[in-house]
């Protein structure tokens, strides 16, 4: 399916991929596939621990996408520039779970790893009229764009703005979040300087014989402790 780029080689067959100055296959573009909007939070929330979102912001273009089976998954589209840039985009999807690749129009190849460290080509084009085709070691497919999801309201809803009626009455906080966003929220209250508590918390079983279902992750502040 797809074939590791040799060092020194001139010549790639997908189109608008090329080689950059260290001999890496590279193309104008980058995409990040992941499977579902919770693992979108999870890369925005490992990108920017790192580094400002701004450096990808301006070139930025998230998609909710389909496969021809009809399964929804997420894309994040982005200048590639260079594979200093690629790398480390290619690291941080690993981690969040998704995986990664480079080209320039509809034809995207998975962008290197150990095993190739030069990167991919394709050993043939699929033929189609897709909006998008993703080529990987596991799979090759190809997807419709579906909707778009504006960067700046998504991260607008995913910052923490606080409850107006709070500052009405003393007394201990609680914030309750899914617990999918919890490392992102600890983050932000360590960056912000917040002295609370974390925990777990759990709805009570039904019965005896049943178990309790995780509701998030609850943050109480310090006089919390003693309730």
């Amino acid at each position: 399916m797809l074939e590791r780029v040799a060092v020194h080689q001139t010549r790639l067959r997908t189109p608008g991929l090329g080689l950059d100055a260290r001999g890496v296959a590279l193309g104008a573009k980058g995409v990040v596939l992941l499977p579902s909007i919770d693992r979108l939070v999870a890369f925005l929330a490992l990108y920017t621990r790192q580094g400002s979102l701004a450096d990808i912001l301006r070139s930025l273009a998230i998609e909710v996408v389909r496969s021809k089976l009809g399964a929804r998954e997420v894309t994040l589209t982005f200048a590639a520039e260079t594979s200093d840039r690629m790398d480390r985009i290619a690291e941080i999807a690993r981690l969040a779970g998704g995986y990664t690749f480079t080209g320039t129009s509809r034809h995207f190849v998975q962008y290197r790893d150990a095993a190739a460290p030069f990167g991919y080509d394709v050993a043939q084009i699929s033929a189609g009229d897709a909006t998008l085709w993703l080529y990987h070691n596991t799979f090759s497919q190809s997807y419709e764009a579906e909707r778009k999801i504006d960067v700046r309201s998504l991260v607008l809803r995913l910052e923490p703005h606080a409850d107006p009626s709070t500052g009405r009455e003393p007394g201990p906080r609680w914030l309750a979040a899914e617990a999918g966003l919890g490392p992102a929220l600890i983050h932000y209250f360590v960056r912000s300087g917040v002295t609370a508590e974390v925990g777990v918390a759990e709805w009570p079983p039904a019965s005896s014989f049943e178990t309790g279902r995780s509701s998030g992750t609850c943050f109480a502040c310090p006089s919390c402790r003693s309730a």
